[in-house]
């Protein structure tokens, strides 16, 4: 109870003081080796892994030794492995930072250009279909760009390269496709990219 006159907090920092005192972290260092010990990079990058990993290290006492232990329990499983299969391990906590920052950057480089890539080099692959429009017998049509990475399917011109996305599937066969060049639906052969 404050007594009439009586100033409760010298100050604003007292009352900070006397906040934490009476309500904070009773053990902030433990507090802080819990969460490196929960921390996880998951699917994010690992450079926004290693900040929160530098912001809850930097509120204990633990040394690189103990650190480096942490850090590689929460890295990504592919990015753990690719560290591993290095021919000289990182032995400094600043070493292990800097090769999961360059093979999780080279990582995601090769993701984005192989999404990329696919798309270029499924352009030139040959699909086969069996018959079309008049023609008997089996052939060989060259993607031009506008059915990328997809099946050839019969329609009224056997150079059209109608397509689905369920390409080289069995089950694809038989299904019932709409040509993208003439609208007309036709059945698409067992297409295998070549």
């Amino acid at each position: 109870m404050i007594a009439a006159g009586q100033e409760p907090f010298k100050d604003f920092k007292d009352f900070i003081t006397q906040l934490e005192a009476q309500f904070g972290d009773l053990s902030p260092k433990a507090t802080a080796i819990g969460k490196l010990t929960t921390l996880q990079q998951g699917s994010s990058s690992v450079d926004e892994y290693i900040l929160q990993f530098k912001a809850k290290a930097s509120q204990t006492d633990l040394g690189d030794t103990a650190l480096v232990e942490y850090l590689k329990a929460g890295l990504n499983p592919v990015l753990f492995k690719s560290i591993y299969q290095l021919p000289v391990m990182p032995e400094t906590l600043k070493e292990w930072y800097e090769w999961a920052q360059k093979l999780d950057w080279q990582y995601r480089q090769e993701q984005t250009e192989s999404k990329l890539l696919g798309h270029s080099h499924a352009m030139h692959k040959t699909h086969k279909t069996t018959g079309g429009g008049g023609g008997g017998g089996s052939q060989e049509s060259t993607g031009t760009g506008n059915h990328v990475g997809t099946a050839v399917g019969q329609c009224c011109d056997t150079k059209c390269t109608c397509a689905s996305d369920a390409s080289a599937d069995a089950s694809a066969s038989a299904a019932k496709l709409r040509c993208h060049g003439c609208r007309l639906r036709g059945e698409t052969s067992s297409a295998q990219m070549l």
